[in-house]
């Protein structure tokens, strides 16, 4: 794919941004000019840029879109009692120190991610710590609570959503609590986690 987009194998990963918008398919065809009879089924047909001049051309009308129709949600806002109850993680933690392990993870983005911790294998009592708590939390908000695999947004009858935030690179590998290393899995297959 580098090879084919830029003619060099310099650049072996694509990393694809994409976000969820609350934007209907009649709002598009009137932004873009389209009859409200066009049938878009078994054609492919581009935009002309001219007919999104209004919003200021393509750059303009994408951010257009962002600030009027995104969901997008920030994994690094403060933590709310909800976070910590749609997360499953629990009232348990103290919210200052998930605060303050949110800002460190906001912090990491700066920086080429870091996907082990060099910390020594040892035998501890299992805990929600203020980190663990900030990674579910922020992995969750991330991906708008949603699997990244199947696009499910199950929730409980007691409002928990039923998805996990799972490491890429396992944490019993040493994988580190980056936003970065982590994914959000439904826990209705619990095999999506371990996979």
């Amino acid at each position: 794919m580098s090879f084919r987009l830029w003619n060099s194998n310099n650049y072996p990963y694509i990393f694809f941004h994409t976000e969820r918008l609350s934007l209907s398919w009649p709002e598009f065809m009137e932004h873009v000019g389209y009859k409200p009879t066009y049938n878009p089924r078994g054609n492919f047909n581009s935009v002309a840029s001219e007919k999104l001049d209004e919003f200021g051309g393509v750059e303009g009308y994408i951010q257009y879109l962002h600030g009027h129709y995104s969901t997008a949600h920030n994994p690094f806002a403060p933590v709310t009692e909800q976070d910590l109850v749609e997360s499953g993680v629990g009232q348990t933690v103290d919210k200052g120190k998930v605060d303050q392990a949110l800002t460190v993870g906001e912090k990491k983005l700066k920086h080429a991610p870091k996907l082990t911790e060099g910390l020594d294998p040892q035998q501890i009592q299992v805990t929600v710590r203020p980190r663990d708590a900030a990674f579910s939390i922020e992995v969750k908000r991330a991906y708008g609570f949603r699997c990244a695999v199947c696009g499910s947004s199950l929730q409980s009858p007691k409002g928990h959503h039923e998805v996990q935030s799972a490491h890429i690179y396992p944490k019993s590998e040493d994988g580190s609590d980056d936003l970065r290393n982590g994914l959000c899995v439904c826990v209705v297959d619990t095999t999506g986690h371990w996979m």
